[in-house]
């Protein structure tokens, strides 16, 4: 990723985030990759490696762990070197796992043609960032409330129980006495009689 923003001349800007949020580890490469940079929030490099993962355990082979170490180093300084890195960001880079954060001065001299950055681009980007954490906040309680709103679903058994019910309903309606319409079809109610008009006349038929 810092290769195609290096080579399609994207700027990278890092804007003031909240709380401890900032560019950190992976993202420091793709901050180099612009030629166009700048940087007015949290910029953090820290050593390479497989973190968590089988290789970085006691077990795992010493000499296969140098060997993809020291390729992985290589790949790195490519790319640094392509972005025209300064090279004192490399000893802040490979010197320990914890997290190197540049000062404000350091961060200076790592800007580049920041002139070529409009106030009015900046200010759009940090008005966004500003704005975005209550929008993806608001988004989260929008679906919460949607979902309280929704209509608990039926199970079939429950539709089963329902659907009996509008039936003694309607049978009732009919002339026929089927009793409370209570969701329950027992023999009681199969056995009753049923009248319904038949040509002026009444007609007696039983439910089955």
């Amino acid at each position: 990723m810092a290769g195609i923003i290096y080579d399609k001349g994207i700027a990278t800007y890092v804007p003031k985030l909240p709380e401890e949020l900032g560019c950190y580890s992976a993202c420091s490469f793709m901050f180099f990759g612009g030629k166009i940079r700048k940087a007015d929030g949290k910029l953090a490099v820290h050593q390479a490696g497989a973190y968590g993962s089988e290789s970085d355990k006691a077990n795992a082979k010493v000499s296969e762990t140098q060997q993809n170490t020291q390729f992985t180093v290589s790949e790195i300084i490519g790319f640094l070197n392509e972005f025209e890195t300064p090279p004192w960001v490399f000893e802040k880079l490979f010197r320990s796992r914890e997290f190197y954060f540049f000062d404000d001065d350091e961060q200076t001299r790592l800007a580049s043609r920041t002139d070529e950055i409009s106030s009015e681009s900046l200010n759009e980007i940090n008005a966004f960032v500003t704005s975005f954490p209550k929008y993806l906040d608001d988004l989260a309680k929008e679906e919460k409330e949607v979902e309280e709103e929704k209509e608990p679903e039926i199970s079939e058994e429950e539709k089963l129980h329902l659907a009996v019910i509008e039936i003694q309903k309607l049978l009732n309606a009919a002339g026929c006495n089927v009793g409370l319409a209570d969701g329950i079809w027992g023999a009681e109610h199969r056995l009753q009689p049923c009248y319904l008009p038949a040509q002026q006349n009444y007609q007696q038929i039983k439910i089955i």
